[in-house]
């Protein structure tokens, strides 16, 4: 039980959550790209590609973004 706890707080894996209007996105490496039509990050596979209207980062922690705005479309680029 300790050890399934442990991993949930540790885990690393990359994560995008989308709620209405908002983007959430855990454990990437860097942001390469902000505007308010377009967002790109970097993450240890590859990237992912936002692109909306009026895109704002409203919350910002060490390896967690979230990103309001009007989200039309989202990319993925991973590699193996």
């Amino acid at each position: 039980m300790i050890e399934k706890v442990s991993r949930y707080l540790i885990d690393k894996e990359f994560k995008l959550t989308l709620y209405t209007y908002k983007l959430h996105i855990v454990n990437y490496k860097e942001i390469l790209s902000l505007t308010d039509q377009e967002v790109i990050i970097k993450t240890t596979k590859g990237k992912v590609l936002i692109y909306g209207e009026n895109l704002t980062l409203i919350k910002l922690v060490e390896d967690e973004v979230l990103l309001s705005g009007k989200i039309k479309r989202i990319e993925v680029d991973f590699h193996d």
